[in-house]
């Protein structure tokens, strides 16, 4: 099992998909940095020629307020844009790739040639994949850090902030673990490129239509069940960033280890039963 993982490890570090979506997610960062520093260039010099400073914006109380772009737009919520979308989508692409490439190119009949057991071969690439999920998120967690400190001079970063960060950026690691998971149960089963990204994608964009229509039928039949409490998917999108309780990391570890106790046993089982081909 050891030897496996470290050649999975390796594999992770050769892998030009792990690289190419790391750097997507980076130039993401940079491109929402670069396009909130424009806007908020923009606004200045019109406040400038007006006489004023900020821009106009209507908020809960619907009285007008002063609010610079970098106050409307917080690090924090930043690190949630990207969390929940690009990081989500690209870790399922990545994912895919790394899963179905083994079978794609023929690599996987040769390790399940050398006599290792199949159920050690699932978990192998399973937690590889995880820990390129894990890394890729500490990628984009630090790019966001690195343009806080370089454009914004790090005006923002203070001990309240760091605070939040842990206890969001913790949850969503978990989450992130879990759902990369789940992609790779689905790839290991569809064992096709193409397949494999489609789906993956169609799960993180279209999966919470699914589970608002489930909660829906529970009302009808006068069920109080909410379905995306409990799906991966949308506890990664509705995660809050303020007030994260102790009821809130129970309640989000422990779906994440249900799915990825579930992803593994369905993963093996059909591993098993499986041909390699």
């Amino acid at each position: 099992m050891l030897n496996l993982m470290r050649g999975e490890l390796y594999k992770l570090f050769k892998s030009k998909c792990f690289y190419v979506c790391s750097i997507v997610l980076v130039v993401f960062v940079l491109l929402i940095y670069g396009m909130f520093s424009l806007a908020d260039i923009v606004e200045k010099e019109e406040a400038a020629m007006a006489g004023n400073t900020g821009i106009t914006v209507s908020v809960e109380t619907n009285v007008s307020e002063e609010a610079p772009i970098w106050e409307q737009m917080g690090a924090i919520d930043i690190v949630q844009m990207m969390f929940s979308s690009m990081g989500s989508l690209l870790i399922a692409i990545f994912a895919a790739v790394f899963v179905c490439g083994e079978y794609t190119s023929g690599a996987i009949k040769n390790i399940v040639g050398k006599g290792y057991g199949r159920g050690c071969v699932f978990l192998s690439k399973y937690f590889s994949t995880i820990v390129g999920a894990v890394i890729m998120e500490l990628v984009m967690l630090g790019a966001i850090l690195l343009c806080e400190l370089f454009i914004l001079h790090g005006n923002r970063l203070n001990g309240d902030l760091v605070l939040q960060l842990l206890n969001y950026v913790g949850i969503q690691l978990i989450l992130a673990a879990a759902q990369t998971g789940i992609i790779v149960m689905i790839n290991q089963i569809s064992r096709s490129l193409g397949a494999g990204i489609a789906i993956s994608v169609c799960l993180i964009m279209f999966s919470s239509f699914a589970t608002t229509l489930a909660t829906a039928l529970f009302g009808y039949f006068k069920l109080t069940i909410v379905a995306s409490e409990y799906w991966i998917i949308d506890l990664i999108s509705n995660c809050p960033t303020v007030n994260i309780t102790g009821e809130l990391w129970r309640h989000m570890t422990m779906w994440s280890a249900a799915w990825i106790v579930l992803t593994i046993a369905v993963g093996i089982l059909h591993y098993r039963k499986a041909d390699v081909k």
